[in-house]
C-alpha cells in the first residue's frame, strides 16, 4: 500500500479516538450527570493509598478509557477497541493488578479514591 508505519500509526490514533468518542458520547447518554454520574477518562489503577499499581508479570500500569461512577461508586468500566485487536494479554493484566491491590481509581477533580467493586469487571467495547 505505500503506507509508512508512521502513516499506519496515525490513522490508528485518529480511528482509536473516534471510537472513544462515539463511546464517550453514548455513555453520556447511558449515565447522564444530571443524575450524579461522572465518568472519569483514562483512570489508572491505584491502591487503597493512590500508587498506581503496576503488573508483577510485565511491569506496566493499566489505564482504563472510561469508568462511570454514582455516589462515589463505580458503575461501569469500558475498555474501547476495535473490532480485531486482541485484548485477552490486557484484560489479563487487568486481573493481575486487581489481584495485587489495584482496586481503585482517582476522581481528577477531587483526587477522591473511589474503590471498583470485585463486581465490576471492564468490559471490552469493540467499534469499527
Amino acid at each position: 500500500t505505500g503506507e509508512s508505519k508512521a502513516d499506519i500509526a496515525y490513522k490508528n490514533k485518529i480511528d482509536g479516538c473516534r471510537r472513544e468518542d462515539s463511546v464517550e458520547n453514548e455513555l453520556k447518554d447511558r449515565y447522564p450527570e444530571s443524575s450524579g454520574y461522572k465518568i472519569i477518562k483514562e483512570a489508572y489503577l491505584r491502591d487503597q493509598d493512590g500508587n498506581i499499581v503496576k503488573d508483577p508479570e510485565t511491569g506496566q500500569a493499566r489505564r482504563i478509557d472510561f469508568v462511570v461512577v454514582k455516589d462515589g461508586k463505580v458503575v461501569d468500566s469500558v475498555e474501547v477497541t476495535s473490532k480485531t485487536a486482541p485484548k485477552d494479554a490486557q484484560s489479563a493484566k487487568e486481573e493481575r493488578i486487581r489481584e495485587n491491590g489495584g482496586n481503585y481509581v482517582k476522581d481528577p477533580e477531587t483526587g477522591e479514591l473511589i474503590r471498583m467493586p470485585d463486581s465490576v469487571h471492564t468490559r471490552i467495547e469493540r467499534r469499527d
